[in-house]
């Protein structure tokens, strides 16, 4: 349900749709922190299996209620901005305030970024926009472990605020 554009209504017939082997899954996901509520509603319902929502050091609202929400009920959690719609990736701390991520395999500002979401146990994937098809590699390069830990994702976010 993209936006919760009509989702109680259009929920039944997705079901349906789910049920004779049309659809594998179904999920709900809302860009506006704005329509948290609504979109916790959809989940408490226990009608979805994938929940997406925007997440990154700045944008953090989906922490307060939607991420524990989603994990208590098993649903995958995908993450969407997790650059900020690019507005992380503008301003890119130097090689040496990146050196402390090298043991993590991160190389780049955008691979810290996404690293940071990834390194959040209750997130399943995250959907980087690119506008060059060539960072799609750098972005995948991310997605492995080793994760950060508790530290590693601190500076990530003290990274950020130095940067903005």
């Amino acid at each position: 349900m993209h936006n919760l554009v009509a989702w109680e209504e259009h929920l039944p017939w997705l079901e349906e749709e789910r049920e004779a082997g049309r659809i594998d899954r179904l999920g709900v996901t809302h860009y506006s922190r704005g329509s948290f509520d609504e979109l916790a509603r959809a989940v408490r319902t226990g009608r979805f299996e994938t929940l997406q929502v925007p997440y990154n050091p700045v944008e953090r609202e989906c922490e307060r209620e939607l991420l524990p929400l989603a994990a208590e009920r098993g649903l995958d959690i995908i993450v969407m901005r997790p650059l900020g719609a690019g507005r992380l990736v503008r301003r890119v701390p130097s090689a040496g305030e990146l050196a402390p991520f090298a043991d993590f395999g991160v190389r780049t500002w955008a691979q810290a970024l996404l690293k940071w979401a990834l390194s959040d146990e209750r997130i399943a994937a995250v959907i980087p926009a690119t506008s060059r098809p060539g960072r799609a590699w750098e972005n995948a390069e991310a997605g492995s472990p080793p994760w950060f830990g508790p530290a590693e994702r601190l500076l990530v976010e003290r990274l950020v605020d130095a940067n903005q």
